[in-house]
Order: C-alpha cells, then structure tokens, then sequence
C-alpha cells in the first residue's frame, strides 16, 4: 500500500503535512470527495493510510487510496472544529465510503398523537410529514428504534386495545414509516410513554410487567415477555437515555432534535465530555 500512496500522492506528501487537527478528503478522477475524514493529527492519521496492511481491519483505507485520485485537507483550529466541519462535509457531499452521518435525513423519530379517542404512534424517517403529532428523537439507529417502536406497540396493546390499520389508511403514508392506532389506552400508559421517549423513566417498562403477572395470557408468553422487554430497554438505553443526556449536558431542553442537527449535537456532548475528562484530577 505504501508505494501505492506515494504513486498517487507523491513520495514526499506526509513530509509536507502540518500535524495538528485537520479534515482530509479523498477526490476520485472527477474531484469528487469519495471520503471525509477528520484527524487530532493529519500527518499520523494519513501515514495509517500509507501503511496500511492487507487485514481486514485495514481493508477500507486500502479501497479509499485504491480508487482515490487526489487528496487534499483542511487546517483547524482545534479537534473540536474538525468534527463539526467534516459532519458538514459529509452531509453536504455524501461521499462513497462515509455511511455514517451521510445520511441524516434517514435517521428516525417516533412520534404520538392523541385523536379524540384514538392515540397514535408513529416511527418514520419523514418527520415533517407528521407535524401534528409530538415528535420524539431525532434518534441514531434505524435497527434499535424500529424494533424498540415494534416493542412499544406490544406493551401498549396491554394497556389499550388496538386497531388494525385499513389498507387505505396507508395510502398517503411515507415510505419507512409505520403507525399503530390504539382505543382507550389507559392514560397513565399515555404518561408514562411520554416518559421512556424522551429517555427520562423506564417505569412504563415496570408497570407492563406488573399489568402481564396478572395476565395468564403473558404468563403462557414468558419468553415473548421478556423478548420484548429486552428490546424496549436497548432503544431506551442506547438511544431515548442517550439523547436526553446530550440535551442536559448542553441545557438543550426540546423534546425534539431535527434531523441535520443531531450529529453535531452529539459531537457536542462528545467534546464537553472529553474536556471535562481531561480536566479532572
């Protein structure tokens, strides 16, 4: 990999590299980035790429330089600033090899909507198609809120009856979003979700277990039981707790995190955190 780096860049190119924070972007023969990548020191990070082995580890770097054609950076002033600015990068450019943070606008929420005797629940990918409901999120993994959204909607079915939705219902519906319609939900169960979906309580979790002791019908379901709390308490854990941590930390008190917004709130956290770990004793 090594003389192949330096048949494209040149034998001398880290040579000539500051070594403080920096973003460094890879160009294809179109100069068009293929990856954005941020560095705490560039001249370190690159000589990665120049040295990289044939592990699989290593296999991405290998790929990026293989179908790279240039290769150019940007000096900051500090770590910090060489998050923020290769997040806007990426979702900005979109480049081949950056999964993550490309795509913000496919990051989901869960929303809740109380229609006089219906109450609704929402996960989707399109919030502004649903500006009348109570928007939750925005949360990270597709994976751990879809299914904990599937796990939310099986305990709620204890407190409240649910509707099967009509064919036609879903007709104006956006792609990626899914909706559960519940009659006479208990309000407490109402309260309580509000709760776990902004990442403050899990107590809706301990009140579905006392209401399924007394259902002979979940006891006979044990395993399913505790499949479905296990899944409620993932999402909540890795992504509800997670956010609102984000939120107090940086006194950000909506319930409600746009989608374009939430990687750079994160990459705040993230940031004050380290400070303060290296500031304490």
């Amino acid at each position: 990999m090594s003389r192949l780096f330096d048949k494209k860049f040149g034998p001398d190119f880290l040579t000539r590299l500051p070594n403080g924070p920096a973003v460094y972007i890879f160009k294809d023969a179109n100069n068009l980035p293929i990856y954005i990548g941020k560095a705490i020191r560039l001249r370190r990070r690159l000589s990665q790429y120049k040295n990289a082995k044939r592990l699989k580890r290593h296999k991405k770097m290998r790929n990026i330089v293989a179908e790279a054609n240039s290769l150019e950076f940007l000096e900051c002033k500090s770590h910090f600033e060489a998050i923020l600015l290769e997040i806007r990068l990426i979702r900005k450019a979109r480049p081949k090899f950056n999964v993550v943070g490309a795509f913000s606008d496919r990051y989901p929420v869960i929303g809740i909507r109380a229609h006089e005797k219906e109450f609704m629940i929402i996960y989707t990918t399109s919030p502004d198609e649903f500006s009348e409901y109570r928007l939750f999120g925005t949360f990270r993994s597709r994976f751990h809120t879809k299914y904990g959204f599937y796990a939310i909607a099986d305990i709620l079915s204890h407190f409240g009856h649910e509707e099967k939705m009509k064919r036609e219902e879903y007709t104006n519906v956006p792609r990626y979003s899914r909706i559960k319609k519940f009659r006479q939900l208990d309000s407490k169960a109402k309260a309580l979700l509000e709760l776990f979906l902004s990442g403050e309580s899990t107590a809706l979790l301990e009140s579905f277990i006392l209401k399924a002791v007394e259902s002979s019908s979940a006891r006979r379901n044990s395993e399913q039981l505790q499949e479905t709390i296990e899944i409620a308490r993932r999402f909540f854990k890795f992504e509800s707790s997670r956010l609102l941590n984000a939120k107090k930390k940086l006194k950000i008190s909506t319930a409600f995190i746009p989608q374009d917004q939430r990687d750079e709130l994160m990459a705040k956290y993230r940031y004050r955190n380290e400070e303060n770990a290296l500031g304490s004793p």
